[in-house]
């Protein structure tokens, strides 16, 4: 299994990710104002293959009873010993006075994963499951402090959900475009 429980193996991604964006942009490779979910799921994905990891993106879970599609992880990683899910989310501050207007709909869809995290955990009954939920927030000024407030309400929800046991890292934060950028981890072994 990758050694996910290292700040190291994130910090490793985040090196790479913030070299791809820069690379991205110096070419005006995006199309859109901010990474979207996607970008950032592939470029976790590619650091854990070449990590040696086996992983599946968009991995599925079932209701017993019916064989219904309950919900899904952004990736999963098979290990020998355990599996991992990991969630991926990214929210953003507008104009250095709130974050996005749509704070309340992306508090309730984090939560709602960290949810659908428990409840994939509950069905894969195989082998030992980990979980991470992966937050990537982008600010506008990094020598003002970016409402680290609704951080901490997240992280307060993932270790009311997780328990004093939960592993936090908060990673570097870069600048992307007039943006910058920081990354936050919750793992749960």
């Amino acid at each position: 299994m990758l050694d996910y429980a290292e700040e190291s193996f994130w910090k490793g991604f985040w090196t790479g990710f913030e070299e791809e964006t820069k690379e991205l942009e110096d070419k005006k490779g995006f199309s859109y104002y901010l990474p979207k979910e996607e970008q950032i799921r592939a470029a976790l994905y590619a650091y854990m293959r070449k990590c040696g990891g086996c992983v599946e993106v968009e991995s599925d879970f079932k209701e017993k009873e019916t064989d219904k599609v309950k919900g899904e992880a952004d990736l999963r990683v098979l290990g020998d010993d355990a599996f991992l899910l990991v969630e991926i989310k990214r929210t953003w501050e507008v104009h250095l006075v709130d974050w996005s207007n749509k704070y309340g709909e992306h508090l309730a869809s984090w939560k709602a994963d960290l949810q659908k995290l428990e409840d994939m955990a509950a069905q894969q009954q195989h082998k030992p499951i980990h979980k991470c939920f992966f937050l990537v927030v982008f600010f506008d000024d990094s020598n003002k402090l970016f409402k680290k407030v609704r951080i901490e309400e997240m992280a307060n929800h993932v270790q009311e959900k997780w328990g004093s046991s939960t592993i936090r890292f908060e990673l570097d934060e870069f600048k992307f475009g007039k943006k910058f950028c920081r990354g936050y981890v919750w793992v749960k072994k």
